[in-house]
Order: C-alpha cells, then structure tokens, then sequence
C-alpha cells in the first residue's frame, strides 16, 4: 500500500512538471514558427506530449485498478522511451542547424 502511494506521488510530481514542461515548450514552439528552428521545436514538443501522456495514462490505470502494477510501469516505460528518442532527434536536429547557421 505504501508503495502505490509513494507511486502515485511520485506520478503527481510528474504530472506537474509534464504539464509545464509541455506548456513551455509550445511557446517556445510558438515563438519559432516560421523560423529555421521550427522543425526541431516541433519534434520536441510531440516527445513532450508523449511524457504528458506517458504520466496520464499512469494514473489513470492506477486508478482504475487501485494500485501499481508490472505491467503498467512497462507501459509507461515504453512512454518515456518514445519521448527520450524523440527528444534526442528534436535536440540533434537542433543542434544540426545551429552549426548550419555557424558556417
């Protein structure tokens, strides 16, 4: 019982910081449209949007069962996997055009 409770803290915390983190990123995705780092704030805000729905789907599955289980930390794993590969890209694509731009 203590460790689901600790989990879904833990999720909450996430949660939060997802939101903003998301919200963030779309005002700076905002903020560059148009421009020659578009394209890469594009892909950082849908692996954003993979970290928000990663955590919200965590918590709902534990609401609707009541607690943590194996199978729901290997779905959201498989989240956070897809938002860290997407980062990555967004962030490689970045950095990419920036040394464009040095040249």
């Amino acid at each position: 019982m203590a460790f689901s409770t600790l989990h879904l803290l833990a999720d909450a915390i996430v949660f939060i910081a997802s939101v903003v983190i998301t919200l963030s990123v779309f005002r700076f995705t905002r903020l560059f449209k148009g421009g020659i780092f578009a394209g890469s704030w594009n892909i950082i805000l849908v692996s954003v949007v993979f970290l928000f729905a990663g955590v919200l789907v965590d918590l709902i599955l534990m609401g609707v069962y009541g607690g943590a289980e194996l199978w729901m930390q290997d779905i959201e794993e498989v989240f956070m996997a897809v938002f860290l590969a997407f980062l990555s890209y967004g962030l490689y694509l970045n950095a990419r055009t920036w040394r464009t731009m040095e040249r």
